[in-house]
Formats: C-alpha cells, sequence, structure tokens
C-alpha cells in the first residue's frame, strides 16, 4: 500500500487516522481507501484491510449472476471495456470464473461463445 501511495505507513500507528496524511503515489487509490468508510474516518489498519480486499477497485461478490450483474453495470454505465481479475485463492477463484461466471456472460451476450480465427491475431479485434 506504501508503494502505491507513496505513504510511508510504518510510520504511523495501525490506529492513526489518515485523512489529513499526504499520500504523492496514486492518489485515486488513495482517495478510494478514504472515501470506503462513507465520510467517517479511516485509520491505517482500515485501510489496509480495504486495500487488502480490492486494492481500491470495487468488488463483486455473490452468485454468478450477481456477478455478471456487477460487470454489465460497469460495461453499460461507467465506459468499461474489459476488467483485471485479483487471485483470492488459486486456482479456485480463476475455476469459478471460467466455470460459473463466464457461461452467465455467454448467456447474456457480453461474452463470445466461439472465436472468429484460428489463431489470436485473427480473433483480438472480431467481436
Amino acid at each position: 500500500m506504501s508503494g502505491r501511495t507513496g505513504v510511508d505507513f510504518s510510520t504511523l500507528g495501525l490506529d492513526d487516522n489518515i485523512a489529513d496524511v499526504d499520500a504523492q503515489g496514486i492518489r485515486g487509490l488513495f482517495d478510494a481507501i478514504l472515501q470506503k468508510n462513507d465520510g467517517k474516518p479511516v485509520t491505517v489498519r482500515e485501510a489496509a484491510e480495504l486495500y487488502g480486499m480490492a486494492m481500491g477497485a470495487p468488488t463483486a461478490v455473490g452468485t454468478p449472476e450477481d456477478v455478471v450483474d456487477e460487470m454489465e453495470h460497469y460495461l453499460d454505465e461507467g465506459g468499461c471495456d474489459g476488467f483485471m481479475l485479483l487471485a483470492t485463492n488459486v486456482p479456485g477463484c480463476f475455476v469459478d470464473i471460467v466455470e460459473l461466471v463466464v457461461p452467465e456472460l455467454q448467456r447474456r451476450g457480453p461474452f463470445r461463445t466461439r472465436y472468429p480465427g484460428t489463431i489470436l491475431r485473427e480473433s483480438l479485434l472480431e467481436y
């Protein structure tokens, strides 16, 4: 978290408030951590927990349908054109994506069911 925000958290106590810390790194990440607590003070401990969960990124949790609902929201409303997946348990989280989420995305339409080419180059921009 220090490397991304530019804050040396080792100089602070776990229960110190970070609202007034001067973050010189990725300010958007730091602001996302501050906003996760609905305007309440965020301690170093809470920031570390939030960062550890999602590095400041939205987190989709629930049934495959719930996860796809969240993904479609970002695709339709947020101008998103792809997703970065963070491993929570390997290989289980990737197996869940392939076996549970991808089929739901394919059923709804945003994920292809076949590739037009036989090599990657033929399929990259053909959707």
